[in-house]
């Protein structure tokens, strides 16, 4: 046991401990012919955004809220840390969610390898890896949807094994699994649900930056088998999900950037089936 748990924790350490950050998109600025800076490279990871949209078929409205923090640096191991704070949206339907923190992390190394120190006096053990390692966490979760049903996410939790291992931030092809745990119920807090995901969820994420920053294409799909209990039962369920967006800056007004943003996304589980397609625009103040 105890040299499971040394394993665990040198494992800890080499993923987390190890190298900086990894730069962004490039921030790129130009001379006009009056010689006045204008920015022209943006980075769309790094903005305090607002946001609002419409789905054409329902003509519901949606409006959204994120403080967002990319980190980068160009020595080293890099990490590359994309940081969410304060994420919130709303529709028009009454329908609202809230995530007090959302972060991404993927360490990228030159050659691919992992290196974990056992020991002091031991020679670290080096392992070269196809893919480069990270994780995802959620805390602070709270969704209410118009028919009064009601979720908190305490926590989520994904390990990422990312196979594009790109230099910079915002383009990776990830392959996850993880674990989840949330309250589900109705209206007045009545017949609460434990839901817990025990690392049965696996998911496929591609997204890709380009174009300076402007552009932004991201897709995601994910199945999660999940244990419901309730006070008198538990049953398992299954949440099939696929989201595909694409976003592209058409403005900057003093330096901030305006984008249009396209979204197509599904939910299905054992109770409905939810179809969401949607174009709006987003304002956002650059962070970086």
């Amino acid at each position: 046991m105890k040299a499971f748990l040394r394993v665990g924790l040198a494992l800890t350490l080499a993923v987390v401990t190890s190298g900086a950050r990894a730069e962004g998109p490039e921030r790129r600025i130009i001379q006009d012919a009056e010689g006045r800076s204008l920015r022209v490279g943006f980075d769309l990871g790094s903005r305090w955004l607002f946001g609002a949209s419409v789905d054409p078929r329902t003509g519901t409205g949606h409006f959204e809220h994120a403080l967002l923090v990319r980190e980068r640096d160009d020595e080293g191991i890099r990490w590359k840390l994309d940081h969410a704070f304060l994420e919130g949206a709303a529709d028009t339907h009454g329908g609202w969610s809230a995530t007090l923190y959302h972060g991404l992390f993927l360490r990228n190394s030159g050659d691919g390898s992992l290196v974990i120190p056992f020991s002091p006096t031991a020679p670290p053990l080096r392992i070269v890896l196809p893919a480069d390692l990270g994780f995802e966490v959620a805390l602070g979760s709270v969704a209410r949807t118009p028919g009064e049903h009601w979720t908190v996410g305490v926590a989520r939790a994904d390990l990422l094994f990312d196979f594009w291992r790109a230099e910079t931030a915002g383009s990776y092809l990830a392959l996850r699994t993880g674990m989840a745990y949330e309250l589900a119920g109705e209206t007045a807090f009545a017949h609460v649900q434990h839901v817990v995901t025990p690392f049965s969820r696996v998911g496929l994420d591609l997204m890709h930056t380009f174009d300076s920053g402007r552009q932004v294409v991201l897709v995601q799909a994910a199945l999660s088998h999940r244990m419901v209990v309730a006070r008198d039962a538990t049953a398992w369920s299954n949440l099939l999900s696929a989201h595909a967006s694409w976003e592209g800056i058409v403005l900057a007004i003093d330096d901030a950037p305006v984008s249009v943003l396209a979204e197509l996304g599904f939910d299905r589980d054992a109770d409905r089936d939810v179809l969401r397609a949607t174009i709006g625009l987003r304002v956002g103040v650059p962070t970086d």
